[in-house]
């Protein structure tokens, strides 16, 4: 069919199609490689942006869970979380005892719900709602949402204005402290709403913004079934202080049903959980990350890209871009893919999609199974779009994140160069159909003259001459033609002779050119198989191009996409590369610096030893620069210095070596720990105050409390002498109201002691046992008041306890003066045995007694102070509920814990634990001696009316007059002084046998006393017992004191401690046993008395001859010169006749030996039944 059709018409047609062919082919081939090169290139620009979204989510979340951590452990928030706690539970009664109640509070209230909350909320609820369903159920918290929300006078959304209500309840007293520090935290990270939550009842005692779940409770409120209550009970359960709870958004009812997020952490006081605090999240954040602050473009979405959050609903976690940019459009476009209209309403109303559009598209679901890809498909617009998604790191969150662009926008690009390279096509088609169309025509035109011609040759006619018909080869043809005519006339003549010669040549030329071709065709085939290896390298090449360029790309983008700075320097310090971070923190441009030292971001202090660092550097040696991180100052173009962070890593590249550093601005970090720090201070300033103002006003309650008992127990004595019997019974009234009263102040202040971390331990070796005695001696006349009957029971394995014997004591007395108080007709015992604590030998003791009990649902908050079972009980019973708080308070301070077993109507048991040995860093160490020895007194001699002398330094009248009564009733001559530099001059002229020093007193305070006559060689060894309303006894003992007493002073331990100290003198220890010598000096040394020891008699009565003794300590029982022996040649010589002689001895005297020393020991007393205590009592009862 093709050879039919003229040769013009061949050459067109071949023109046109070869045309046609290398145009679609290569059209073809460069449509499909430019596509696909678009595509990797919007698909490595869409992974660069989901990479650094993901990175930019996960770090903004690990920064607010950073943040909550910090602002629970900050002391301020600690105090405000306890404050608002103790305070939200009373602020009701304080309000009504100031005469402050509210009768309209609920109508108000009942205003605001119906006229405020209830129209905006009914907005974005399907269902039909009331006020009844989200009114609070506590009295105290519908009192503070009158106060705060429905009384306050600034608009819905700016109720946190309000600094405090005006009211003087302790609970506005701690808002007004605390409201304004928390606020600004909130406006300074940008947060939604701040809660302090009670960990215990679960109340919110605390709120910034002021909606209305402000004062409610998560427990059993209108919103514990809401993601805030999920959040408080997660954390409300945690054992670590890190613990930190995030809970997914939702809709919350007080937000107007916006969606709401919340992150939880808990409050630890010590080792006590005493609150929640929670932020609600903002959105805005999330959403300025994700949109780029509107900023679509500058991250390469184009105009039709974005990247959004998808939780596990398939719901959005923030705005999408189509509802920010045309609202409008967006509510018709979703309302056309059948979203419900209630829907549609909902994001109209609140001008949101977060967690109301759904997207549940190809990516997401492959998303949420664990997948990190790209891919095509079709959005939640219905739109085809490119997609690179993955699911992010977040704890306690599913979600996945989605950086996607509309498949035209992607490629629109590679659409416009299709259009192009079609028409250019087009064009050239035309072209090559015309150049075909000229180049047959003057082809065939000298082809058909040489046709004609060919013919007639053809024909025979030899002789007609061939014209040339043109200059070309075909004119070149046609004279050959002619040459042809000619040859053949001649050849004609030839052919005959030439046929068979002509035949021969013809099959040799055959085999030749058979033989020929065949070779021709193998190096054909090799050709062609080099061909083809040589285009499958060159595909190679060109596909290992592209992967390179592709990767560098992406290299490029993530670097210049990195939120840190990114610099790379040479050996010499040039600066090689400058990525977009690095312009923005030094406010350099790439182009400006890339080639210049780096010193010239380093100020000049640093700068001048850089070269010098870089030249002494060895690679892979030990470095403190090169492979860690460091806070150094950065320097920028304006010349401002910066903190900076930077971490530099060492490469090799072309066995070049070059630094690679990692730089991140930390301005606002070092400014928030400086804020940090200066709450932390303005919170110890605070508590500084309120210990002050305890402490003074503690001293201006106990000064007259000290008059008053002093007096009333003068005027009692005085009655009892006068025989005036009927006025005793209200001076002893006055006596135990004002030691009750002056109780209850020192309480309150041990409790502030302890939240202040100033109460110390005074701890010293102790028989337990002799502790629970002395413990149910004095609390009997408590137990014998309702008719109980006390027992005690103390293991036998229990000896010594090292502990704070004093606290211990007020543990014990607290507890049974509980029980006393609530058991009437009943048993109370007291038990001791050996436990374990925390895999440490400990000692467990109950107080259990058959008393009224106390319910179940009130065990909690038994240890908390001001508390009791309820309103009943204080008024049955009386107290403050002081005493169990302070309690539990001494058994943590001591290293051990305290619970509660009851039964209401049955009884109730306190069980406590207390290491054996107690330590801590707020230990004073104290030594005594204890032993379970008795004493056996076989004789006593009548004591001497041996005459002491004791000084009195006290600015109070009141107090001077006390002592000085009690003293010298006691039989002590005493001197009074008013003031410090007077006392001095008495002690140094006078030298008495011990001084009582005041500790508050004008112009020089007892503090600056002591130090003076401790620092004055000639009154230091005087004893000094300080007395006083506030005194410190681990300052008193550092600085020297012997004792100290608080006023009131009572009167017998008063006289305990002047008998103790007052006494002392030189002794003359005689015993040949080294150990019992050497237990005896320590006991006189530790009570004032100087020895000298001797080990038997002969030796004792040289030491005596030598020396002036006021006492001697005399075994019985010696070798070389016996006890007996030793009194006989004492008693004979002058000296020795009137010395007290105090035998301490193991033989078992008889009647005789007993007679022999009738008349010359002061006292006997046996070894190992006595005890050194009581030893060092017997002895002083010698001299008082």
């Amino acid at each position: 069919m093709f050879g039919n059709i003229k040769i013009g018409t061949k050459l067109l047609l071949v023109t046109v199609m070869i045309t046609l062919v290398v145009i679609f082919v290569n059209g073809a081939s460069s449509n499909n490689n430019i596509r696909t090169n678009v595509e990797q290139q919007a698909f490595a620009k869409l992974t660069a942006v989901r990479e650094m979204k993901t990175q930019q989510i996960e770090d903004y979340f690990q920064q607010i869970s950073n943040q909550v951590i910090t602002l629970s452990e900050d002391k301020m928030i600690i105090d405000a979380m306890m404050q608002f706690s103790a305070s939200f539970e009373s602020v009701e009664q304080e309000l009504v005892v100031q005469q402050q109640g509210f009768v309209n509070q609920d109508t108000v209230l009942s205003d605001y719900y119906n006229n405020e909350f209830i129209p905006r909320i009914r907005e974005n609820q399907q269902k039909t709602i009331s006020a009844d369903e989200y009114w609070p159920t506590q009295s105290n918290s519908k009192l503070l949402q009158y106060l705060y929300i429905a009384n306050n006078e600034n608009r819905t959304g700016e109720k946190h204005l309000l600094a405090a209500t005006n009211d003087y309840s302790s609970y506005t007293a701690a808002h007004r402290s605390y409201h304004p520090t928390i606020r600004s935290y909130l406006e300074k990270f940008k947060y939604y709403d701040i809660f302090l939550v009670d960990a215990h009842s679960g109340n919110i005692v605390y709120s910034v913004f002021k909606e209305v779940d402000y004062a409610t409770n998560l427990l059993t409120g209108p919103y514990k079934n809401t993601n805030i209550a999920k959040a408080f009970q997660a954390a409300s359960h945690a054992q670590n202080k890190d613990f930190v709870k995030i809970v997914d958004f939702s809709p919350y009812p007080p937000s107007y049903n916006a969606p709401a997020s919340f992150i939880a952490s808990p409050i630890f006081n010590g080792i006590e959980k005493v609150g929640v605090l929670i932020f609600q999240m903002p959105v805005d954040q999330i959403n300025d990350i994700m949109t780029n602050k509107l900023s679509w473009q500058e991250v390469g979405l184009g105009t039709s890209g974005e990247s959004y959050i998808v939780g596990e609903d398939f719901t959005l976690r923030n705005q999408s871009r189509f509802l920010i940019e045309d609202k409008i459009n967006y509510l018709s476009m979703i309302r056309s893919l059948g979203t419900e209209q209630n829907i549609v309403d909902r994001i109209d109303n609140l001008n949101s999609s977060i967690g109301l559009q759904m997207v549940d598209t190809v990516g997401t679901q492959a998303a949420l199974a664990g997948q990190v890809a790209t891919d095509i498909f079709a959005d939640y617009r219905g739109v085809s779009v490119l997609s690179a998604y993955r699911p992010l790191n977040l704890p306690d969150l599913k979600w996945v994140i989605m950086s996607e662009i509309d498949e035209a926008e992607a490629f629109m690009s590679f659409t416009k160069l299709r259009d192009q390279v079609i028409m250019l096509s087009s064009i050239l088609i035309a072209i090559a159909i015309y150049i075909s169309y000229y180049l047959s025509i003057s082809l065939t035109r000298p082809l058909r003259r040489l046709e004609k011609s060919a013919e007639a040759l053809s024909a025979g006619d030899l002789d007609t001459k061939i014209e040339r018909v043109s200059k070309d080869e075909i004119g070149d043809l046609s004279v050959i033609f002619d040459n042809m005519r000619l040859s053949l006339k001649e050849t004609f003549l030839q052919v005959e002779q030439k046929k068979e010669e002509l035949e021969v040549r013809v099959g040799e030329r055959t085999q030749e050119l058979h033989k020929t071709l065949a070779e021709q065709e193998q190096q054909n085939q090799l050709l062609a198989n080099q061909n083809v290896e040589l285009e499958g390298i060159q595909n190679d090449l060109i596909a290992s191009r592209k992967a390179i360029e592709n990767s560098e790309q992406r290299v490029a983008t993530i670097i210049q996409s990195s939120p840190d700075g990114i610099i790379t320097i040479d050996k010499k310090g040039t600066i090689l590369s400058f990525n977009l971070s690095a312009e923005k923190i030094f406010s350099y441009k790439e182009r400006d610096i890339v080639g210049k030292n780096i010193k010239i971001l380093m100020p000049k202090s640093i700068a001048m030893e850089h070269d010098y660092y870089l030249e002494k550097y060895i690679p892979n040696s030990k470095s403190n620069t090169v492979g860690s991180t460091r806070e150094v100052v950065g320097q920028r173009q304006d010349g401002s210095q910066f903190p900076l962070e930077l971490k530099v890593e060492m490469v090799f590249i072309d066995d070049e070596i070059m630094f690679i550093g990692l730089v991140r601005d930390i301005t606002e970090y070092k400014q928030m720990q400086q804020d940090i720090q200066y709450a932390r201070e303005k919170a110890e300033q605070a508590n500084a105050a309120k210990s002050g103002f305890l402490a003074n006003m503690s001293h201006e309650l106990r000064t007259p409390m000290n008059a008053i008992i002093g007096y009333s127990e003068m005027l009692a004595e005085d009655a009892e002498d006068d025989g005036l019997d009927e006025m005793l019974g209200d001076l002893n009234k006055i006596t135990a109201a004002g030691r009750h009263l002056l109780s209850l102040i020192n309480d309150v202040l041990d409790i502030s002691k302890i939240e202040a971390g100033r109460m110390d331990l005074f701890l010293e070796d102790f028989n337990l046992a002799d502790v629970i005695k002395d413990v149910a001696t004095t609390a009997q006349t408590l137990v014998d008041k309702n008719g109980n009957n006390l027992t005690t029971h103390v293991d036998g394995e229990i000896d010594l306890m090292h502990a704070d014997v004093t606290k211990v004591r007020q543990i014990l007395f607290n507890l049974v003066s509980n029980s006393a108080k609530f058991t009437k007709d009943g048993e109370i015992s007291i038990t001791a045995q050996c436990a374990e604590l925390q895999g440490n030998s400990a000692i467990k003791i109950s107080v259990k007694d058959s008393g009224i009990g106390i319910p179940a649902e009130k065990l909690e908050s038994v240890f908390e102070e001001f508390s009791q079972a309820d309103q009943s009980t204080t008024k049955n019973y009386g107290g403050t509920g002081l005493g169990l708080a302070l309690v539990k308070r001494f058994c943590e301070l001591m290293g051990g814990n305290i619970h509660i077993e009851s039964e209401e109507g049955k009884g109730s048991s306190f069980i406590f634990e207390l290491p054996c040995v107690v330590a801590g860093k707020k230990a004073v160490e104290t030594k005594t001696t204890a032993t379970n020895s008795k004493k056996e007194i076989s004789e006593s001699i009548p004591k001497s009316d041996h005459h002491k002398d004791v000084l009195v330094i006290d600015d109070d009248p009141h107090a001077r007059e006390i002592l000085e009564r009690h003293l010298e009733a006691e039989g002590y001559h005493v001197i009074c002084v008013a003031n410090g530099k007077s006392g001095i001059k008495l002690a140094q002229k006078w030298q008495p046998s011990l001084i009582t020093l005041d500790v508050m007193m004008p112009d020089m305070d007892g503090w600056q006393v002591l130090k003076a006559l401790k620092d004055d060689t000639f009154t230091r060894d005087i004893p000094v017992v300080m007395i006083s309303i506030v005194g410190d006894k681990a300052i008193g003992t550092t600085l020297g004191a012997v004792d100290h007493l608080s006023k009131p002073v009572d009167r017998n331990l008063l006289k305990q401690v002047v008998l103790k100290y007052a006494l002392r003198g030189n002794a003359l220890v005689i015993e040949d046993d080294d150990a019992a010598r050497d237990m005896a000096e320590k006991s006189l040394t530790s009570i004032g008395w100087k020895t000298t020891p001797a080990e038997n008699g002969k030796v004792g009565l040289e030491q005596f001859h030598k020396g002036k003794f006021d006492l001697i300590l005399l075994d019985l029982m010696m070798p070389v010169m016996d006890g007996f022996e030793f009194l006989q040649k004492l008693r004979a010589s002058k000296n020795g006749r009137n010395v007290p002689v105090v035998v301490l001895t193991a033989k078992i005297l008889s009647a005789e030996e007993k007679t022999i020393l009738q008349g010359s020991v002061a006292q006997v007393c046996s070894k190992g039944e006595v005890s050194i205590e009581q030893l060092v009592t017997e002895i002083n009862g010698q001299f008082g």
